[in-house]
């Protein structure tokens, strides 16, 4: 969760990850899925931001 928000305030993924890995004291995500869901969320951010806007 937190490094979903850091995502939306630009970091990259690696640099989420490694700055609250930094923050905490030890390496997260904790497990592969949380990795997973991490890089596939940044990844359908890159996706949405490139969908044009939609007609009000």
């Amino acid at each position: 969760m937190a490094a979903s928000l850091l995502i939306l305030n630009g970091f990259s993924p690696q640099q989420a990850v490694e700055q609250l890995s930094q923050a905490r004291g030890y390496p997260v995500p904790e497990t592969q899925e949380q990795q997973e869901w991490v890089m596939a969320f940044a990844a359908h951010l890159q996706d949405v931001s490139k969908q044009p806007d939609l007609p009000m």
